[in-house]
């Protein structure tokens, strides 16, 4: 019995990892192009994507060749970023009747949403996710329950006990890996990853599981042999050393999951399996827990363009 769950395990991380390999090759192109981005907005524009998909910069091809930059990138960006700072979403809740009581529920309601996104400081939360959105064309929020999080209420057994608290983190596009790229919106996938360069250290705390450690580029999530760093003096990749790559995979609910299913995964190792976590969807149903945010939506395609 022990040996069959095993290889239950076994399989199922094998699986999760080359679907989040079938992803990352399908999506390679437009990790290159928002590298590319990301090396002209800071002004490094003699870069060009390589035969070889790596970004690089441009080489002279004699001494006594000049090059001039005229850099119309950085402030256009920073006009729409500086706009769009001053833009931020109010957020309320719509009273479900006519009836007084239903009114001074909702009244209440949104004080206590208010109070919530001025504590968690969503103004800079949604500052962070719309740079990465005008550079990129997307960034997305994920939005969990930190258990560690809020007032103490005591200690069980010398560990602190707290109330916890709602959190919201604005995610790069290099982390989310969707099912089909033709699908324009959250909604309409299936199935969705989360996946980054984590240190097994902090792997072992939370899940309780050792895997080996390794050096991973955390914008490719690929192991690096030195050379990410070289490429486009550093800029859109970056090494994160005795780390390895979590991978999340959100599953809508079906059939065999009513309740829908993460799995996570490291290594070679699943580290936990569990329900989709919060009753977020239309009618109390599990849906993921990430919003997308695009800076122009493109037609047929998930990702959106840049301003």
């Amino acid at each position: 019995m022990k040996e069959s769950k095993q290889v239950f395990y076994d399989e199922l991380a094998a699986e999760v990892k080359e679907d989040f390999e079938r992803r990352r090759m399908e999506r390679r192109a437009l990790e290159q192009q928002w590298r590319l981005n990301m090396n002209y907005l800071m002004g490094n524009q003699y870069c060009e994507i390589a035969s070889d998909g790596d970004v690089r910069e441009e080489e002279e091809d004699y001494y006594w060749q000049r090059r001039n930059v005229y850099n119309h990138i950085a402030p256009i960006v920073e006009t729409r970023i500086a706009k769009l700072s001053r833009v931020r979403p109010v957020m309320s809740v719509r009273a479900a009747g006519s009836e007084e009581a239903d009114i001074k529920t909702a009244r209440i309601s949104s004080g206590v949403l208010n109070a919530t996104c001025s504590r968690i400081g969503l103004d800079g939360i949604i500052s962070k996710a719309t740079l990465w959105s005008e550079t990129l064309g997307s960034a997305f929020y994920k939005i969990t329950w930190n258990a560690h999080a809020g007032k103490t209420l005591g200690s069980v057994n010398g560990e602190k006990v707290t109330e916890g608290d709602v959190e919201v983190i604005a995610v790069s596009p290099f982390e989310i890996f969707p099912e089909s790229l033709f699908r324009q919106d959250i909604a309409e996938q299936k199935s969705l990853i989360h996946a980054r360069a984590v240190p097994v250290k902090e792997i072992e705390d939370v899940y309780g599981v050792k895997v080996d450690g390794e050096e991973v580029d955390v914008f490719s999530l690929t192991k690096t042999t030195g050379r990410a760093t070289a490429n486009a003096r550093g800029i859109g990749s970056g090494a994160a050393r005795d780390s390895a790559i979590v991978i999340e995979r959100y599953e809508r609910p079906s059939v065999e999951f009513p309740n829908g299913r993460v799995v996570t995964v490291a290594g070679d190792k699943v580290l936990s399996i569990s329900d989709l976590p919060y009753s977020n969807g239309r009618d109390g149903e599990r849906d993921f827990p990430f919003v997308k945010q695009d800076s122009n939506s493109q037609a047929g395609t998930f990702f959106g363009g840049s301003g």
